[in-house]
């Protein structure tokens, strides 16, 4: 029998990261998440540094005090004042075992001094409570955004998502709903199967107080392609419920880990999801051609994706787009632009056989 592409999920893993089971802790109703597993990411000095752990690190004080911190401390460049340059940066850094902060890197950067700014400001910080995984202190990885913005002439951060709530986000239908969404709309990049490319993708995200995914990244990648679907499907979730903390939604940040491997098979006779006319390199190949980067977008020197979700009827029709993941600065205009320009009909997906409706959530990439 001719082998086919799968997506394993980890179960165990998902169950313990996503879903999350909340106790009530000692002092002050602490909230503690169990999880059914850490991620090793790296060594460094001789150390493992770990991405997640059961008791993740956090600034004296908390959320709010971290957030009062940046806003005071903070400088906004001259030189980023003069050219407006806004958005976000994202940092990254690692807590060691003593709460002290090492390894400062900028994931994500606007230019224009404003990561050497952001790198300024954290090691201007106190100790943090560092990370703790079996009642042992370990270093830790921890990912940080920062906004900048010039309207009111305040800097200015996103108020960090709660890692740990009273009541964590559910997915709706609850777990193995989560599952089969997952198993049915992510599909294998036709490169990385081609190059035989397998491994485990790790997306971070937040379900905010409305329920809706916002700020989906790749925390672990293994390949463009893979990362690039991993997102794409993790936008085009649908509403959870969200979490709530003292009885109100709260936006909470969630870790979804997907593995991409070849040794297992499928209906042969099932195409889970639509395509584009000529099939992924020709629908990569259209956008590379009539995209358009927005002028603003350019002159602020805004990089991202930019998700489109429509449907796609039976009969192959797309309609009904709609803006998942927006840029700002004209990115979702011209990602729609763009989806109005494409082919009507694609070739529909495909149910034992048979074409069936589904929903597709095209990302565009802007990058310079």
């Amino acid at each position: 029998m001719k082998s086919y592409w799968k997506v394993l999920l980890g179960l165990a893993s998902l169950i313990g990261v996503i879903m999350g089971m909340a106790t009530n802790a000692h002092a002050q109703d602490e909230i503690v998440v169990q999880q059914g597993s850490t991620e090793k990411s790296n060594t460094y000095e001789g150390a493992e540094v770990f991405t997640f752990v059961e008791q993740m690190p956090t600034f004296p004080g908390g959320e709010k005090a971290l957030y009062a911190f940046i806003k005071k401390n903070l400088v906004y460049p001259k030189i980023a004042r003069m050219h407006e340059t806004e958005g976000r940066v994202v940092v990254k850094f690692i807590v060691n075992t003593d709460g002290s902060l090492s390894d400062i890197s900028v994931m994500r950067a606007l230019g224009d001094s404003t990561a050497e700014a952001t790198i300024d400001l954290i090691k201007k910080m106190p100790k943090w409570i560092p990370g703790k995984q079996n009642g042992v202190s370990v270093k830790t990885y921890y990912t940080l955004p920062i906004r900048f913005e010039l309207e009111s002439e305040v800097i200015s951060t996103d108020q960090p998502p709660l890692r740990i709530a009273e009541q964590m986000p559910t997915f709706p239908g609850g777990e193995t709903e989560l599952l089969n969404y997952l198993k049915t709309k992510i599909h294998y990049p036709e490169k990385a199967r081609e190059l035989g490319v397998q491994g485990k993708v790790i997306v971070q995200y937040t379900i905010n107080k409305e329920g809706k995914v916002i700020n989906a990244s790749v925390v672990k990648g293994m390949n463009n392609a893979c990362d690039v679907e991993a997102i794409r499907v993790v936008n085009g979730m649908p509403n959870w419920i969200p979490g709530r903390q003292n009885r109100e939604a709260v936006d909470v940040q969630l870790y979804l880990p997907i593995v991409f491997s070849l040794a297992s098979s499928i209906n042969e006779n099932d195409r889970v999801y639509a395509t584009f006319p000529g099939g992924e390199e020709a629908m990569n190949q259209f956008i590379k051609v009539n995209l358009q980067y927005p002028k603003k977008a350019k002159r602020k020197k805004i990089e991202g994706v930019t998700s489109i979700k429509f449907d796609v009827a039976a009969d192959g029709t797309i309609s009904n787009p709609s803006v998942v993941n927006d840029l700002g600065f004209g990115c979702a205009e011209e990602a729609l632009r763009v989806f109005n320009l494409m082919p009507k009909k694609w070739l529909p997906a495909l149910k034992e056989g048979k074409p069936t409706a589904s929903v597709f959530v095209l990302p565009i990439t802007f990058k310079l």
